[in-house]
């Protein structure tokens, strides 16, 4: 954490979830203003980004926080990104 300048999620399990979720909870709560991105490389986190959709539409997640994590679709997406940063 203390040694990146962003986070990048790329499809994976439970683990990557899990790393994902916390790095965006630390944002959420001003830990950190790194950014946070999500490889939804073959649309595999669809229904993921779907369901904080979902949450958000129940009032359970603020826009604010909605808005920390940058889905990316493709490797040209992520080099212009990291470059951007």
């Amino acid at each position: 954490y203390d040694r990146s300048d962003a986070f990048l999620t790329i499809p994976g399990g439970m683990g990557t979830m899990d790393e994902m979720f916390e790095i965006l909870t630390w944002a959420q709560l001003q830990l950190h203003s790194k950014p946070c991105t999500i490889f939804n490389f073959n649309n595999f986190y669809d229904s993921m980004l779907a369901h904080l959709k979902y949450i958000h539409a129940e009032g359970f997640l603020k826009k604010e926080h909605l808005s920390l994590l940058t889905e990316l679709k493709s490797l040209d997406e992520i080099q212009n990104h990291l470059k951007s940063l």
